[in-house]
């Protein structure tokens, strides 16, 4: 499906801008693949579009002010013409927009939009339901605009969440000293802003991240103490998808290794960042809680177990920016997932390592 001939995209609106920051250079090292023949060779052209840029260039990240918007979906944006802004269509996809753009031309000739005054912060995007992404891609927002903006009564609008995700925004935005008065919570369905304020140019799915984003994460756990654990095993024990067959028995092997089990799925955000704060050695299936290696020691080892069609990029660009040695196996994938983790099958099966390889990756 293409986007409706009816959606009319903003390009960057300049005019609007009220700060740019300088997102520094740096560099980028090919990660070191073990099971590199079991990559289907398109998910393997995809990730190396990324893997193979040595160096970052500085970039900028743009701080915008918009007037009489609508917000609608994971945070598209239009203005009062329900024309969408092309920097917040990122990762939406064409039948979303679509949706979207119906749904707020009906809910506006009914009078039945919710609208909110004084300034607002944009904090959703794609990926609102993914702790990684809420952590690396949203919360730098919440810290940099804090930092930069001076607006006392600014308020921040994040995406309307269930379950544990809803209690990780809960916490980090306390932790980012964000009170209750001061959060905005919508779905899918439009809300309109008389003043929204949108930071631009921090990530671009698998193809960018911005040192700014891991710079504020460091201010912003500055305040939790560090784990005694030097080296930690992240299990999937919480999670019903994406775990290994013998589970049992590759964690007893890590443990006689001298790593710490931790499944990050049944801990509070301090919790985990103190963990990984004490981490020297990090190993385990790829998953929503390595993110936290962002909280990690510059130069730790980053040694993750990988689906073998999975096409990621993301935990390899927060080694890149922590400096952390980054390598990962490529398993293959056994049966299919749960039901409810149908959107990506292949790489939400059960994953196979035999013992011996899996120790000899671990203890390398």
């Amino acid at each position: 499906m293409a986007l409706s001939p009816e959606i009319e995209l903003i390009e960057e609106p300049v005019i609007r801008r009220v700060l740019r920051l300088a997102s520094p250079s740096y560099p980028a090292v090919y990660p070191e693949i073990a099971g590199r023949e079991h990559i289907p060779r398109d998910v393997l052209g995809a990730m190396e579009r990324a893997w193979n840029v040595p160096r970052q260039p500085v970039r900028a990240v743009s701080f915008y002010h918009l007037r009489d918007v609508f917000v609608s979906a994971e945070g598209l944006v239009f203005d009062n013409q329900f024309r969408l802004f092309r920097s917040s269509l990122a990762q939406h996809l064409p039948h979303q927009v679509n949706e979207s753009l119906y749904m707020l031309r009906e809910r506006a000739a009914a009078g039945i939009i919710p609208s909110h005054a004084g300034p607002v912060l944009l904090c959703k995007k794609i990926g609102s339901f993914n702790y990684g992404h809420w952590m690396l891609e949203m919360l730098p927002r919440v810290m940099l605009a804090r930092e930069n903006l001076g607006i006392a009564d600014l308020r921040y609008l994040v995406h309307e969440l269930q379950g544990p995700m809803r209690g990780i925004t809960d916490e980090s935005l306390a932790l980012a000293g964000v009170t209750r008065e001061q959060v905005l919570r919508s779905g899918n369905e439009p809300h309109h802003f008389s003043d929204l304020f949108m930071i631009d140019g921090l990530a671009e799915h698998g193809a960018y991240m911005s040192p700014l984003c891991l710079e504020a994460l460091e201010r912003f756990a500055a305040r939790v103490r560090t784990g005694p654990s030097e080296r930690i095993f992240v299990t999937r024990a919480s999670a019903r998808w994406r775990r290994f067959r013998n589970e049992e028995q590759l964690n007893e092997i890590a443990q006689r290794a001298g790593y710490s089990l931790v499944d990050p799925g049944a801990m509070s955000l301090p919790q985990q960042i103190m963990v990984f704060k004490g981490a020297r050695r990090v190993a385990g299936i790829t998953g929503a809680g390595i993110s936290n290696v962002a909280f990690s020691r510059p130069g730790a080892s980053v040694r993750l177990f990988v689906p073998r069609s999975m096409p990621d990029t993301f935990f390899w660009f927060i080694c890149q920016l922590r400096r952390h040695a980054y390598a990962e196996m490529r398993c293959p994938e056994i049966g299919l997932p749960p039901m409810d983790a149908v959107l990506h099958p292949s790489w939400n099966s059960d994953i196979s390592v035999t013992p011996a390889a899996f120790r000899r990756f671990i203890e390398a």
